[in-house]
C-alpha cells in the first residue's frame, strides 16, 4: 500500500515525490530484483496521481539503476538491486557503533579545532570543554554513500587517537580504545528531514530525498560534553534495529518521554 504524502512534502514536485516513495519501497524489499511494479495505470491509481506523473518517477528511477524496461514490456526492479534487508553489512555499519563490516569505508571530509561548537553538535544546557576536534566524514558501503557525519570530540580525547586513524576505525571504537573516558550520560535522537543540495551531492540521492537525522551526545563524568554527532542516512538505505531482552514494554532507557501533566491546575 502506498504511504500517504503528507503536507511536509507539499512543496516538492509531484513526480519527485512519488518517486521518492517507489525507491523506499523498493528499498525496503516490497518489490525485489527482477520483480514487476504495478502497471502505470495502477500507480497512477494508487498514489492518485496522472499517468504523466508516474512516468516522470518511473524515469527517475530507471536514470538510478533501480528500474528497467519501457511502454508495452512493464517496468521491472533491476536485478542488482539489493534492499537494506538483504545486505548484512549495509544493516551492520548502520547498527554497529564501533566495528566498519567487510565493505564500509570513510572518507573524511574535513577536520578543524574549535573552540565554539554549532548548535546542533551540543545541547546548550551540558558545560563543554576548552576545545574540540570537529571531523567531518562520508561513510560509504561497497562505494556507495549512505551517511555524513559530523563528530565533535573534547580535543584532549582526540590527541589520545593515533593519527589518521579515524580514516579506517569508528571514532567510537578509538573513544574506547584510547579515550580513557567515563561517561555520566548519554542522549539519542532520531528525525527524519530531507536533503539539500549539498546532501543530494554527497549521498548521491535527488534533492528533498528523505533522510534520517540521528543526533546524540555523551557527557563524561565531571559533567562536560566529551563528544558528540549529528549524522545524516539516506532513508532509502536505512535500518535502526533494537532488541531488548527481558524489558518492560512500558520502559526503556532509551526513551525520553516529556511531562505532560498540568501541575497548574492539579488538586494536591
Amino acid at each position: 500500500m502506498a504511504p500517504q504524502l503528507g503536507r511536509e512534502a507539499d512543496k516538492i514536485a509531484l513526480y519527485l515525490r512519488v518517486a521518492n516513495s517507489l525507491r523506499s519501497r523498493i528499498a525496503d524489499g516490497e518489490w525485489r530484483p527482477t520483480a514487476q511494479l504495478p502497471i502505470i495505470k495502477d500507480l497512477a491509481k494508487e498514489y492518485r496521481v496522472s499517468l504523466v506523473t508516474v512516468r516522470q518517477a518511473l524515469h527517475i528511477l530507471a536514470s538510478d539503476g533501480l528500474v528497467e524496461g519501457g511502454q508495452g514490456r512493464g517496468t521491472f526492479v533491476c536485478d542488482t538491486v539489493r534492499s537494506v534487508r538483504d545486505n548484512p553489512n549495509l544493516r551492520a555499519a548502520i547498527n554497529d557503533r564501533v566495528a566498519l563490516p567487510p565493505g564500509t569505508t570513510i572518507k573524511i571530509l574535513g577536520r578543524e579545532t574549535t573552540t565554539d561548537l554549532a548548535g546542533d553538535l551540543a545541547p546548550d544546557d551540558v558545560p563543554r570543554h576548552p576545545k574540540y576536534v570537529c571531523v567531518r566524514k562520508l561513510h560509504l558501503q561497497d562505494g556507495e554513500p549512505f551517511a555524513v557525519m559530523n563528530v565533535s570530540v573534547a580535543q584532549h580525547i582526540y590527541r589520545l587517537f593515533p593519527k589518521g586513524a579515524d580514516k579506517h576505525t569508528k571514532i567510537l571504537r578509538l573513544i574506547m580504545d584510547y579515550g580513557n573516558l567515563v561517561l555520566s550520560r548519554s542522549r539519542i535522537e532520531l528525525v527524519v528531514t530531507y536533503a539539500d543540495s549539498e546532501m543530494s551531492t554527497l549521498l548521491q540521492c535527488p534533492v528533498m530525498a528523505a533522510l534520517v537525522r540521528i543526533r546524540s551526545f555523551r557527557v563524561d563524568d565531571t559533567g562536560h560534553l566529551a563528544f558528540g554527532h549529528v549524522s545524516y542516512y539516506r532513508a532509502d538505505r536505512f535500518i535502526y534495529e533494537v532488541e531488548e531482552h527481558e524489558t518492560a514494554l512500558e520502559k526503556s532507557s532509551a526513551i525520553i518521554l516529556p511531562d505532560t501533566r498540568r501541575t497548574g491546575n492539579r488538586k494536591e
